[in-house]
């Protein structure tokens, strides 16, 4: 009786366990409470136009009460964080558009487009990964 043991590199642990929808949903989240957060930039000399940080705040609004859904494996508030994680990081593109926007706010913008793609990233991995005890 011959017995083989696997090992499991970290990259596969968190993307074949329900951490890695976990970490995404919750990177997620923390994106969303900066767009509602954004809020009390209203009104300051270098803040984007109100109706931009108001629809942000909607956004980070849908994003926060979508996740526990989403978290419960709910279709509905998975795609409602996803939707609104995605028009979110578009939003925020049109920093570069503007002649007038201070540096760090494009460097902001970045992170959090860089943040989302990977949230996207592991939920997509976590997708298409097998469910433990299976084989594939």
């Amino acid at each position: 009786m011959t017995t083989t043991t696997t090992t499991t590199t970290l990259g596969e642990a968190v993307t074949r366990t329900p951490l890695a929808r976990t970490l995404a949903l919750g990177i997620c989240a923390l994106l969303g409470l900066v767009d509602v957060a954004g809020t009390a930039g209203i009104g300051a000399d270098d803040a984007p136009p109100a109706f931009v940080v108001l629809l942000g705040t909607a956004l980070g609004i849908i994003t926060l009460a979508a996740t526990l859904p989403a978290l419960r494996g709910r279709a509905p508030g998975l795609l409602s964080v996803l939707g609104s994680r995605f028009v979110s990081a578009a939003l925020g593109f049109g920093v570069y558009f503007d002649d007038g926007a201070p540096r760090w706010a494009e460097i902001a913008v970045a992170v959090f487009v860089c943040l989302t793609l990977a949230a996207f990233g592991l939920l997509a991995t976590a997708a298409q990964a097998p469910d433990r005890g299976t084989r594939a």
